[in-house]
């Protein structure tokens, strides 16, 4: 939906694939189905026209989260192939640069000082080296979803490991995910990942 709200109302329209036009195409009468989920509203207070425009936002914010949390979990139990106890994952940390957790509509000073911190950290995050990760079954395309895994490790431990997961999806909304877990099931996940092609990324 927010792709969708850019492409209407964003001048220059941006450079998107054909499969991301087409899934835009193929989601958007469905949109408007769960207004209680999802409304459009505005993001910037007074904001002039090309930067007035409504976008998503989420009656329930911790749904968003949950979901991609399940996700995360989705993907790491279909490498390993059972639930593993030793994960917390109502305690992962899921964060989101695109995604801004507000009630109201911010001053265009806020929003922009909001947007500024979270470009800072998504850069420091492109910094580290990402592995590819395994793909859901049946795949996807490349351009609609695509999953980047590293592993880092935890302060004053042997026995576990950082795994940060990263969800792209249509090329352009990211989402980051911290699982702290032991190192036997980081090495599963370890084994079917691959480097990142850097001339085809």
């Amino acid at each position: 939906m927010a792709l969708q709200q850019v492409l209407i109302h964003q001048e220059p329209k941006p450079a998107l694939a054909p499969n991301v036009r087409k899934a835009i195409q193929i989601a958007a009468p469905n949109f408007g189905q769960d207004k209680a989920l999802v409304t459009l509203q505005a993001f910037v207070l007074d904001a002039s026209p090309d930067l007035g425009y409504p976008l998503p936002y989420f009656n329930n914010q911790n749904e968003l989260k949950h979901w991609v949390r399940q996700l995360t979990a989705a993907l790491t139990w279909s490498v390993i192939g059972q639930y593993e106890p030793a994960i917390s994952w109502d305690n992962v940390i899921v964060w989101s640069p695109q995604f801004i957790p507000t009630d109201t509509a911010l001053s265009q000073e806020e929003a922009i000082n909001r947007i500024l911190e979270k470009k800072r950290l998504k850069e420091n995050l492109d910094d580290i080296d990402w592995l590819q990760g395994w793909s859901p079954h049946p795949p996807w395309p490349q351009d609609i979803y695509r999953l980047g895994v590293t592993f880092l490790p935890v302060e004053d431990t042997d026995e576990e490991i950082a795994v940060i997961f990263h969800h792209t999806f249509y090329n352009s909304l990211n989402w980051y995910v911290w699982v702290d877990m032991p190192y036997k099931i980081a090495e599963q996940l370890f084994v079917v990942c691959k480097p990142i092609d850097k001339e085809s990324a």
